[in-house]
């Protein structure tokens, strides 16, 4: 089996006065050989290449002059190859390996060039003349190894297995000519008389070579009770090593185990109905992106300055020094100094009870509940309040002597131990080149324990195709609470998984608690065909989603750690605006119609198909401005403002030759 595909795309994206149009043109192409060996052995290899070169053309939005020309590299070789053999009448065996392979790079022809965004304003502005707000050399790739076995016997199919994937991430980054450079108005906060114009001066850049290995094993079996119950039981034993950049382990979990159970009944016996229930732990581990960003020589730092003017090529005339933070100094920690010594995987247990009924011989009707509840969570969070209240000195004592902001990852909500170079080896303030020993208790560190709680209930019914006509539907209420999301937030757009912003600061969690940003509490959805009697069929596709959630972000006027961080708390003006009290988003109506009809043309048969999506043109937005205040404080005018719409409605023609 061969597969092309032909692409030409072109996007606009309009930011902080930039226009920008995307060009891609390089095709997507893959085929599939199986060679069956014997009839009971069968040989499969796959390939695709999906790599594509975004070109983007960046011009001012205003007069239309050229700024710079940005490149990002996307995608690359896939393959695998997988073996299938039947020995005898009861045992399978198969295995199976893989690479994957994902370029990340992104650079441009005004890379030289500092990045210069104004806000004094209101809004961005972008100053200067750049086109990639970072510049990137990465790429990423996966090679998986997999082993599974079955093997059946009269009343039970026993299944057992293991994988094993080995990712590997390069990764080099800076800000575009590196420095990055805002200008505000001031409000005060750093002893400037309110009002005065400021620049904030940001420093980054990381790089390094990580390695991630996951492996797993299972085993599960497949019982047939009797002829009206099966239980399916399971075990899966987890595990992974994270790698820094000089190839140490800063994070290494094994020994989780997730049992999965789940019955199945006919309480009639007439196979017309079903009570079924599952439970099942599941594990997350670590994101190599948490590697690179917490294990790598990153050196990040920040300053603030009075702003005493703009030079012609808009860069800063700068002023007195206001403040001075080192995040990160450039330096490969300590393995110690990343972690907690115990830290506890990151898992969620699921909860499933339904029932089906077939209520004749075309409809059924069901009906599911689902409880999930998360467990540990891996985060990462500063230590740095803790540690200073601990010494009986001040995170500005900290600050110093250099130690700015330290992170280490852990289970928030518990206490830790952990490294940190603070003191020499008299007990003085400052580091030595040997890492302090610190036992944190949870109420030093502050940070409440993780919450998400998702419930829902499912109402479905189907009749199936018969008569030249199906239909099926569902109603889903649902609800998903807590104060953490997940691995990463669509609430401010932070993809960093497993260390967004969220437990940076224990300030960043007041107010947290709350409905989290994919509580869509009501679900629609209707599915339906008619074939008509001359051959052409016809489909229908609704839906309906209940808005999601909004929030209020602002500055927190107490928490200096949380303030540091601008518009990332939930605190509006000074006041708390908790998780969620920022209304609703919309509520997305959504109808999609198709139509097929199939001729035959000799010894071929072609088919002709024809799909309108979203065919009333909602463009509801789904997406707004969440934060109310800049990071002076000041108000944002944007806050509320739409960044996402519905995509418009689409028209696409097809055809289909088979011979």
């Amino acid at each position: 089996f061969g597969l092309y595909e032909y692409r030409d795309r072109e996007n606009d994206g309009i930011s902080g006065g930039q226009k920008t149009t995307f060009q891609q043109d390089d095709p997507f192409y893959g085929g599939k050989l199986d060679l069956n060996v014997t009839s009971n052995h069968r040989l499969e290899f796959t390939y695709f290449e999906d790599s594509t070169d975004v070109i983007g053309d960046a011009s001012d939005f205003a007069s239309g002059s050229f700024v710079g020309e940005s490149f990002d590299a996307r995608g690359g070789e896939n393959y695998t190859g997988r073996y299938t053999g039947i020995f005898g009448d009861s045992f399978v065996l198969a295995a199976q390996y893989g690479v994957n392979e994902f370029a990340r790079t992104s650079q441009g022809s005004t890379d030289a060039n500092p990045a210069i965004i104004d806000s004094r304003q209101g809004g961005l502005v972008f100053l200067g003349n750049w086109a990639n707000f970072t510049v990137t050399g990465a790429d990423d790739q996966r090679d998986m190894y997999r082993l599974d076995a079955d093997y059946f016997l009269t009343e039970h199919s026993l299944r057992a297995g293991g994988s094993r994937d080995e990712n590997f991430s390069f990764n080099e980054q800076t800000y575009t000519g590196g420095i990055y450079w805002r200008y505000f108005i001031g409000d005060g906060g750093f002893g400037e008389v309110p009002g005065s114009e400021l620049v904030r001066e940001r420093v980054f850049e990381n790089g390094g070579s990580f390695d991630t290995i996951n492996e797993a094993y299972y085993v599960q079996d497949n019982w047939e009770v009797n002829e009206r119950l099966q239980i399916n039981a399971g075990l899966r034993l987890e595990s992974y090593d994270n790698q820094n950049a000089n190839g140490e382990s800063f994070i290494e979990v094994e020994n989780q185990y997730g049992p999965r159970v789940g019955a199945i009944y006919d309480p009639s016996g007439d196979g017309r109905s079903k009570i079924y229930g599952n439970y099942g732990r599941y594990f997350l581990p670590i994101a190599a992106n948490t590697n690179i960003r917490l294990a790598g020589a990153e050196f990040f730092t920040e300053d603030w300055y009075l702003l005493n003017g703009l030079n012609a090529d808009d860069t800063p005339i700068i002023g007195d020094l206001l403040e001075s933070r080192v995040f990160s100094n450039g330096t490969i920690p300590d393995v110690r100094e990343t972690t907690s010594e115990e830290i506890d995987p990151f898992f969620q247990d699921e909860f499933v009870i339904g029932y089906e009924r077939l209520v004749s011989d075309n409809w059924s009707v069901g009906v599911r509940g689902v409880y999930r509840d998360v467990g540990d969570i891996i985060e990462d969070i500063t230590i740095n309040q803790a540690v200073a209240t601990q010494l009986g000195v001040t995170t500005d004592d900290l600050a110093g002597v250099g130690l700015g902001n330290h992170y280490v990852l852990v289970n928030p909500g518990e206490s830790i131990v952990t490294f940190w170079d603070v003191t020499d080896a008299s007990g003085a303030l400052g580091p030595d080149g040997t890492p302090d020993r610190f036992e944190l208790s949870e109420a030093e560190l502050g940070y409440p324990d993780p919450e998400r709680q998702y419930y829902a209930a499912e109402f479905t019914f189907n009749r199936r195709f018969a008569g030249n006509w199906s239909l099926q539907g569902s109603y889903t209420w649902a609800h998903s609470y807590g104060n953490y999301e997940g691995w990463v937030r669509s609430d401010n757009g932070q993809d960093d998984a497993g260390i967004t912003t969220l437990y940076d600061f224990p300030g960043l969690l007041d107010g947290a608690n709350g409905n989290l940003p994919n509580d869509r509490r009501h679900n629609v959805k209707l599915f339906g065909a008619y074939r008509f009697d001359m051959g052409l069929l016809v489909g229908l596709n609704t839906s309906f989603r209940s808005g999601r959630p909004l929030n209020s972000f602002g500055v927190h006027p107490t928490d200096e750690g949380a303030a540091s961080y601008g518009a990332e708390s939930f605190f509006t003006d000074g006041v708390l605006t908790p998780r969620g009290s920022g209304g609703e988003t919309d509520d997305v109506f959504r109808m999609d119609l198709t139509a097929r009809y199939d001729f035959d043309i000799g010894p071929t048969d072609l088919s002709l198909r024809f799909d309108v999506f979203n065919v009333f043109d909602d463009d509801t937005a789904i997406e707004l401005v969440e934060t109310a205040e800049e990071e002076s404080g000041a108000p944002d005018p944007l806050f509320l403002t739409p960044t996402q719409f519905v995509r418009p409605r689409t028209v696409r023609l097809g055809f289909e030759l088979t011979f």
